[in-house]
């Protein structure tokens, strides 16, 4: 049964039309994946990392704050200062540390985060010790009492370094973490790019076949171009009854008059 020229228009206009659809929804679900890598990268990894160099910085000051603590020749004022910058150092680090433990982490950041936090508080007890046999060589400043300060000092390094390391470890997961968000976007945007031009080659080419079938199929449903039937059925309803058509060309013209009228 042959399509009404109608029923192959509204047919033809629509898949393009899906065509059209299709590539807009592509390029609406690319947004949005590239929209979570923005907001991965901008409110979750690089928060991370600033919050855990702002952690280190901190620990660095006590650090050497605690190096100050070995001079014979301290003040109590001076001394007082420097315990005051352990408790400011102490609770910049806190608020820091409060905010990290906030962000979303992957299954290696949180082990290395807990294993921080351990090292953390372990380096924070030798610092306490190193703050109490400070305070005993300032009431006995005698040689023994300076060694136990540098023993005390050496066993302190080394619970600083631990914990050091493992803030280290942490910036290293997050700035990796960042740049792969930065390449999947890059990627997803590749993807988008070439998805959405093939779709209008497709829906371009589509239309070219589409108009194709539709004037192969009309040309033949009538027999001869429009203008050329026009024109036979004017000088018939002319009079002209002399127009010879054949069985044919009148089952033709009928057909043409059935989709004029519809």
């Amino acid at each position: 049964m042959e399509m009404r020229l109608s029923s192959k228009l509204t047919g033809g206009f629509g898949a393009v039309a899906a065509i059209v659809v299709l590539v807009g929804l592509l390029a609406v679900w690319g947004a949005s994946r590239l929209l979570s890598d923005v907001r991965s990268i901008g409110n979750i990894h690089m928060p991370g990392v600033e919050l855990a160099q702002s952690i280190e910085v901190d620990m660095r000051t006590v650090d050497s704050a605690e190096n100050s603590l070995m001079q014979t020749t301290l003040t109590r004022a001076e001394i007082a200062a420097i315990l005051k910058e352990f408790a400011d150092s102490r609770a910049q680090a806190d608020t820091a540390i409060a905010h990290f433990q906030a962000l979303p982490m992957a299954a290696d950041e949180v082990q290395t985060w807990q294993d921080f936090k351990n090292a953390f508080a372990s380096w924070w007890d030798q610092h306490q010790k190193i703050v109490a046999v400070a305070a005993a060589y300032e009431m006995n400043p005698t040689a023994a009492n300076y060694e136990a300060l540098t023993i005390q000092m050496k066993t302190n390094d080394a619970a600083f370094g631990a914990a050091s390391k493992l803030l280290d470890k942490l910036q290293r997961l997050e700035d990796a973490a960042a740049q792969a968000a930065v390449a999947n976007s890059k990627s997803m945007s590749a993807q988008v790019k070439w998805y959405s031009i093939a779709g209008i080659i497709i829906g371009i080419s589509l239309a070219f076949v589409i108009a194709f079938i539709i004037i192969r199929s009309t040309m033949k449903q009538v027999g001869t171009e429009p203008a050329t039937m026009e024109a036979l059925t004017g000088r018939i309803a002319d009079g002209d009854l002399g127009v010879k058509l054949g069985a044919e060309g009148y089952r033709q013209l009928s057909m043409f008059r059935l989709e004029a009228s519809s």
